[in-house]
């Protein structure tokens, strides 16, 4: 059982250190908007990543806290939960990527693939739930 704990749980720090990964990458990048609208020469965006590192973060523990790993047999319900989920944040997010700099752009891209990966799971979750007998 810990082992498999160890396992699952390693697919939640994976999806976060892709997501700090893209952040961080993204930061580096210049602010098109900024720049050639404003003419602003901005420096690394500590602010506006960190803020984006914490929601990252905050988001990896709900969707922890929703498909709950450790009990995880089958539960299509929950992966369809956690992917309608991700369908909210990735609409709220994607309402506000005008003229946003690309750290936010790397979240809503991180958001949009987790949800997809939840949709993933729940049907492939669903399939193996139809196909498996009963569990007792």
């Amino acid at each position: 059982m810990a082992q498999t704990l160890t396992w699952r749980y390693s697919l939640f720090a994976a999806l976060w250190l892709v997501g700090v990964a893209a952040l961080l990458w993204a930061g580096a990048q210049g602010d098109g908007y900024s720049t050639a609208v404003r003419g602003a020469q901005t420096s690394y965006p500590w602010a506006g990543v960190l803020t984006m590192g914490a929601i990252l973060s905050g988001e990896v523990t709900f969707f922890y806290a929703m498909l709950r790993p450790e009990s995880y047999r089958r539960s299509w319900g929950r992966a369809l939960g956690a992917a309608l989920a991700g369908v909210v944040l990735t609409v709220a997010f994607g309402l506000g990527l005008m003229h946003s700099p690309p750290h936010v752009y790397a979240h809503w891209l991180w958001v949009a693939g987790a949800t997809v990966a939840f949709l993933a799971l729940a049907v492939a979750s669903a399939v193996r739930a139809r196909m498996s007998p009963p569990l007792a």
